[in-house]
């Protein structure tokens, strides 16, 4: 029974070293587990905060072109036509009784203050009145602009009450190879406002997006009850757009009206 009971302890420890073994295995392949798991976890943080770096990389980049762009967009908006900073009124040729035009364009070196004036449309005896006028005029280049341009367009109106599509023609650029101003292609006639008893020019600053559509219209001089009349109309006229390096931009463009009393 001893040897018995011996031997049945032999085998108990025997059990008992073979289960240790089997916890120390086990112990051992947890901690190989936990260690796998902790390198897994390691490399997926050094992995997301590598992507944050590069999702931050890639955001800078972004702003960075999209500045660049709104740059483009703002240099392309930039007003590069003559601002009027002072203007005088022509004076009305006398015993006309027909509408004339003129349209010239204007063009001022900054540095030098040297202003070229080219006749684009226009006849006697309308054209020396607007020119007369035109010579007393003073302009200012926008900064940053070496040269610059504008075109001013002369309607003296007939003395008739209504208003009425004035037929030029197309009004043609100095040069094709050169940068121009908006020109204007279709003028309105605003007619004569009723009730009103004056007479004398209305002198307005027509602004226009790149497609040569009036946006806006200011009075650099006006006449109380001759100015809303002129500024509508204008509001209607059509011109091709003024163009830089061959590519269409916004401008600037001056229309005077020259109102008579009717007959």
């Amino acid at each position: 029974m001893q040897l018995l009971d011996r031997t049945g302890a032999a085998e108990c420890i025997e059990v008992k070293s073979s289960a240790s073994r089997l916890v120390c295995h086990f112990g051992s392949a947890s901690l190989m587990a936990r260690l796998e798991v902790r390198k897994f976890d390691i490399c997926l943080r050094r992995f997301n905060s590598g992507t944050q770096r590069a999702e931050a990389s890639a955001m800078r980049l972004f702003k960075i072109v999209l500045m660049i762009a709104w740059g483009l967009v703002q240099s392309d908006a930039q007003e590069t036509s003559l601002r009027t900073m002072r203007a005088f009124s022509p004076a009305h040729p006398v015993n006309t009784v027909a509408a004339g035009i003129v349209v010239v364009e204007v063009e001022q070196d900054r540095s030098t203050r040297a202003l070229d004036t080219r006749i684009l449309f226009g006849d006697s005896p309308f054209l020396p009145a607007a020119l007369t006028a035109l010579a007393r005029w003073r302009f200012q280049n926008p900064s940053g602009v070496p040269k610059s341009r504008t075109s001013v367009t002369f309607l003296f109106r007939s003395p008739a009450m209504f208003p009425m599509k004035i037929g030029t023609g197309p009004i043609q650029p100095w040069s094709a190879a050169r940068d121009s101003s908006a020109l204007p292609q279709e003028i309105i006639d605003p007619g004569y406002p009723p009730g009103s008893t004056v007479s004398g020019a209305v002198i307005l600053e027509v602004q226009l997006d790149a497609a040569g559509h009036v946006a806006d219209v200011q009075t650099i001089s006006g006449i109380e009850s001759l100015t809303e009349k002129a500024a509508t109309a204008v509001e209607s006229w059509r011109f091709s757009p003024a163009t830089i390096s061959g590519r269409a931009v916004p401008s600037t463009a001056v229309v005077v009206i020259s109102f008579v009393l009717p007959m």
